[in-house]
């Protein structure tokens, strides 16, 4: 009864917990009986273990919850996620005791009684269990307050504990902070990490916010840290996060947290920090030479104003490792850089060429990117050396003409030098680079030939000469040494123009994993010995000018995409590789016919849209993976063969010459349909169940809808443009979407009061 403390005005969680049969539910019973008359609503579910064993149990319970709280039952909920919104918005507004007996998964709570934050002030929830880390997790959420983040963070660090005894000890711990203080708690699960794994996640919480995780790996590898390791830490903390580009991302709670502790490094002396993100502090600094030997990393941005500094505030910084500067005025010589710099990104660098007194031995990664002052990187000094530098990226350098001997640089691992537009040549000693991963020279479109001492690149992996429609390239010719390049996975040459031949060694690209030449000039036939790349799985061809495809396509046994889009002279398609998943043939405006897919088991996605005179399509009803059927504007295609049951979307747009529709009832997991036809159908065929998406724009032979309301799943209708419906008939609650805007002879509308979920920013009539 302490621990419920009844006449306190805050919320409490408590856990009753020990093993089966010694008493819990019936003291909970009686603490219930005893104080339920000091809240205004009570309510004690029973047997939480047993009824949460599937979803309709668990509605059962969040409906008996709200009935006895709230003397009301929402007949609405069907579905769990319902009834927690339901419960979520009427429970804050009661002095409510809720208990939860017998509860086995913390999920049964989250779906019950929710965050502490959903409750009135003095509530009470008592849950029995006989999970001892479910009731620690209990006592963990009840001190954190229920704030998201901090139970997100130390959710995960308390993963990692396997006694009673820790988590015990992180309650105790987390009792003594105030609730007000939620850096606090987060720097719990940062006070964890080991030394290393700290200074990964301060560099990410200073500098390294929206970065490419790969990138920031390479930076610290050359810095002696063991980033592949050490970076898993922080993000099983969930203290940073990936998102789905590979770039590093954090909570703003998290960076706020992560800058306190560099700032408690020295309150009163910034250059006594070890990193330095501030702008007007580094000015500060800069300006009064008051930099010291314990600044690691800075990140120097310009203020807008034309304020010049000199370089030699750098000078007391000899342990300066990691330097961003973007925009501003350095005066003087770049000696004074530390010797120890290993990481350079200087944005609109301002010289023509790097000065000879620019030694940096240690430095790894050089980026001067959106330089357009530098011409030539070396000003033709063959004496400067890199002899650590493993990444140097040059791009969107706009003047920039050649580069230096490679040899200056012989670790070289990583070479960008993307829309460097007036680059013209790749000097021969690119061949020194042995241990050349990487070259990337997309949309350098002066461009006109690679050296032949690129073969000699035997670890090159990714080699990228494309340019785009914008930036056609003049590239004339692949190097016959192209076939020596063993280990290279990716190769794009796409929108060269001005390229009519594969060198005759290409197919010794036994490593070749992905293909993209679209948009490029050769003449005649793919070459037959295609099948010899035996590793390819990708496959980009479009906008080409092939009258015919080679019969070895069929070799490729690992192909699982190809795209031969924009195919103008295309009239047939030979027989596919087996291992086909995805086949994109779109506008290919002379192809009559679509091979027999019957091999094709493993096909997921197939796309044949404005091939204007395709004529027919083979039998699809046994491909048992097809997921997306895309036959839009295909004018003469007369007929759709029976669908398998596996499709979820199809697209038949403006087939203004099909006659007839394949059964769609039974397509159970067809969710998007799209459908506008000619003048030969005048109505719709019966429909799936589980349909979200409906479009019949522009059928132009339209008259009537079937009705919808079977459809309980449906929440958009598009049947804009149809210019001979007449009626609509009755629609399903679920509407979310309405477009029947341009239908001049449309005389029944059903009544739209009952679609209560319908916007009405979103209905057109």
């Amino acid at each position: 009864m302490r621990l419920l403390n009844v006449h306190c005005n805050d919320v409490r969680m408590i856990a009753i917990r020990g093993m089966g049969g010694i008493g819990k539910t019936t003291l909970a019973k009686e603490v219930f009986n005893r104080i339920k008359s000091r809240f205004r609503s009570s309510c004690f579910l029973s047997d939480i273990r047993e009824e949460s064993r599937t979803n309709a149990g668990v509605v059962t319970l969040q409906k008996h919850l709200l009935k006895d709280l709230f003397n009301e039952e929402d007949t609405n909920i069907h579905v769990v996620d319902k009834g927690i919104n339901v419960i979520k918005s009427r429970i804050g507004f009661k002095k409510t005791l809720v208990v939860l007996d017998d509860v086995s998964d913390h999920k049964q709570l989250e779906k019950l009684v929710g965050e502490s934050d959903w409750h009135c002030r003095g509530s009470r929830i008592i849950i029995t269990t006989r999970d001892e880390h479910l009731a620690c997790i209990w006592v963990v959420v009840s001190t954190l307050d229920g704030l998201p983040l901090a139970l997100e963070v130390l959710g995960s660090y308390l993963c990692d504990k396997k006694t009673i005894q820790e988590w015990e000890d992180t309650v105790t711990e987390l009792k003594k902070i105030p609730k007000e203080d939620i850096m606090q708690k987060l720097k719990i699960s940062y006070d964890d990490l080991n030394e290393k794994e700290k200074k990964i996640f301060l560099d990410i919480v200073c500098f390294f916010i929206g970065e490419n995780k790969d990138y920031t790996i390479d930076i610290w590898k050359g810095c002696g840290l063991p980033a592949s390791i050490s970076i898993n830490r922080p993000l099983q903390r969930c203290l940073i996060k990936i998102d789905g580009g590979n770039c590093l991302r954090m909570h703003d709670q998290i960076r706020a947290m992560g800058r306190c502790i560099v700032e408690l490094e020295n309150l009163d002396d910034p250059g006594s920090r070890s990193r330095l993100w501030d702008q007007d502090e580094i000015f500060d600094m800069l300006k009064n030479h008051k930099g010291t030997s314990k600044v690691r990393s800075l990140m120097l941005k310009g203020n807008g104003q034309e304020q010049s500094l000199e370089t030699e505030a750098f000078k007391s910084m000899t342990n300066l490792k990691l330097l961003s500067i973007s925009d501003t005025c350095l005066i003087g010589s770049l000696k004074y850089l530390s010797s120890e710099l290993m990481w350079l990104k200087w944005l609109r660098f301002p010289l023509r060429s790097l000065p000879d007194d620019f030694r940096p031995e240690n430095l790894i990664h050089l980026d001067l990117s959106k330089s357009d002052a530098v011409f030539d990187l070396s000003n033709g000094n063959n004496k400067q050396l890199f002899p650590k530098l493993k990444i140097l990226k040059l791009t969107s350098c706009g003047n920039l003409e050649r580069i230096p001997n490679c040899s200056l640089y012989p670790n070289l691992e990583i070479l960008i030098l993307e829309f460097c537009s007036k680059l013209v040549e790749v000097p021969d000693s690119i061949g020194v680079l042995r241990n050349l991963v990487y070259l990337d020279l997309k949309r350098c479109s002066s461009l006109k030939k690679l050296p032949d001492s690129l073969g000699s690149l035997a670890k090159l992996e990714e080699l990228d000469v494309s340019c785009d429609y914008k930036h056609y390239g003049q590239l004339k010719e692949l190097p016959e040494s192209l076939g020596s390049l063993t280990s290279l996975r990716t190769l794009k040459i796409g929108f060269n123009t001005s390229l009519t031949r594969l060198p005759s060694t290409f197919s010794g690209l036994c490593s070749l994993e992905k293909l993209d030449a679209r948009y490029f000039n050769l003449q005649g036939m793919i070459p037959d010995d295609l099948e010899m790349l035996s590793s390819l799985r990708s496959l980009n061809l479009s906008g080409n000018k092939f009258r015919a495809m080679p019969s070895s396509m069929r070799g490729l046994s690992r192909l699982n995409k190809m795209n031969i889009s924009d195919y103008k002279l295309l009239v047939a398609i030979p027989e596919l590789p087996t291992s086909l998943e995805y086949l994109y043939a779109i506008d290919c405006v002379n192809l009559q016919s679509i091979p027999k897919l019957s091999k094709l088991s493993k096909l997921q996605h197939l796309d044949a849209s404005s091939c204007v005179n395709l004529q027919s399509i083979p039998k699809l009803s046994h491909l048992s993976k097809l997921e997306a059927l895309y036959i839009d504007n295909c004018e003469q295609l007369v007929t759709i063969p029976e669908l398998p049951t596996s499709l979820r979307d199809m697209g038949a747009w403006d087939c203004k010459s099909i006659q007839t529709l394949p059964k769609l009832s039974h397509l159970s997991k067809l969710v998007e349909l799209r459908l506008s036809l000619g003048n030969h159908l005048v109505d719709f065929p019966d429909l799936p169940t589980n349909l979200l998406y409906l479009d019949a724009s522009r059928w132009k032979s339209l008259q009537t809808l079937p009705k919808l309301s079977h459809l309980p799943k449906l929440m958009s209708l598009t049947v804009k443009d149809c210019g001979k419906l007449l009626a609509i008939e009755d629609l399903p609650t679920t509407l979310r979407t309405l477009d029947a805007s341009n239908c001049p002879l449309l005389q029944i509308i059903p009544n739209l009061s009952h679609l209560s979920r319908l916007d009405d920013e979103t209905h057109k009539l």
